[in-house]
Formats: structure tokens, C-alpha cells, sequence
């Protein structure tokens, strides 16, 4: 009986692994912004870089997605949109879960697909010291969800997504959500 669930088991998780979509890679340009404006004044942004995994799950019309994303961005809003050269650099990791759907399919090579997804997002690290800063005492996680239109091409991918925070990012201060806004390039393995 023991040999027969293991090669049940055995069985299902090589059929499993066989329909995953993929694995995708991608970095690109990031800009943040705080709904308290003494944190982000108007037409200002944090700018950046950021480069994340995701697993896609499921191969078809919808799939499932699981994946870590890096990004490092200016502590200090400006307007400058210096995406690779951060000053006084703030540090955020997100673990994102979540689905996509597939919603245009022009083939085997091309397809127009949208996801949704939530995210924890930890600020590891950033400059408490700044004299300029408006707030010193940031909270080290706070969530988010994720709307998103992707295109892949072949292996290619090329994502858009949107991000609404939803927990005050300041200790204590309302108010203080980050929104950010995201452009990647990717592969697909």
C-alpha cells in the first residue's frame, strides 16, 4: 500500500510539474508614491528599478502565481525620474500570490493576459537619519493588491502593473499608503 501511494503521489506531482506555465524573470522601472504629501508632494515620485520572479502556475486560461519581487527606490520624492542612479535608496521586498488570466490568444507564440494579485511588501531597509525626511519611523511590512496587463511574445514578456497599498506605511500616521507603478521586461523559462 505504502509503494502504491508513493507512486500515486509520484505520479501526480510529475503531471503537475508538466503543466506549469513557467517561470518568469523581469526587472524594469518602478515609481512610488505616498497619498500623504509632506511624504510625496504633488508631481513628485520615488523612482527606481526593481527585478522579481514569478511562477505561473496551471498552463490555460487562468493560472496561478506565486513570486518574490526586489526593488530599490529613492527615499526622497523628487521629479527627477532617475530610475538607475537612487539616492539615499529605500529597500522593499514583496512576496506576491495571486492569479492571470489569459485574455486575448493570437497563437502559440503571442497573448494579451491581465492578472490580479496581493502582495506582502516588507521596507528592509531605508535611511531613518535623513533630516529632510518628513518621518523617520516606517512600519517594516505592509500589503497591497496588484492589477496588471501583460503581453507575451514567444518567451519575451512585457508587464504593466499597478499597485494600491493598503496599510498606513508610517508608524502610527494615516494616511500614509504607498501606490506604486511598474514597467518590466522579462523571459519566460
Amino acid at each position: 500500500m505504502k509503494t502504491l501511494t508513493t507512486l500515486i503521489f509520484l505520479g501526480v506531482l510529475q503531471f503537475s510539474l508538466n503543466g506549469q506555465a513557467g517561470i518568469q524573470f523581469y526587472g524594469g522601472v518602478s515609481q512610488a508614491s505616498n497619498r500623504d504629501i509632506s511624504i510625496t508632494p504633488e508631481g513628485q515620485s520615488h523612482s527606481g528599478h526593481h527585478l522579481g520572479v514569478d511562477a505561473r502556475l496551471n498552463e490555460g486560461k487562468m493560472f496561478f502565481a506565486l513570486g518574490v519581487e526586489y526593488a530599490k527606490l529613492n527615499f526622497m520624492a523628487d521629479d527627477s525620474r532617475q530610475y538607475f542612479s537612487v539616492e539615499n535608496p529605500m529597500h522593499w521586498i514583496k512576496f506576491r500570490v495571486g492569479l492571470g488570466y489569459t485574455l486575448v490568444d493570437l497563437g502559440d507564440d503571442i497573448c494579451i493576459r491581465a492578472k490580479t494579485y496581493g502582495s506582502i511588501n516588507t521596507l528592509s531597509n531605508y535611511p531613518d537619519t535623513m533630516e529632510d525626511a518628513p518621518y523617520s519611523n516606517y512600519n517594516s511590512g505592509v500589503a497591497a493588491a496588484v492589477m496588471g496587463l501583460g503581453l507575451d511574445i514567444k518567451a519575451i514578456t512585457i508587464d504593466i502593473e499597478y499597485e494600491y497599498g493598503f496599510f498606513n506605511a508610517v508608524n502610527q500616521v494615516k494616511g500614509t499608503e504607498f501606490d506604486f507603478l511598474k514597467l518590466s521586461l522579462g523571459v519566460r523559462i
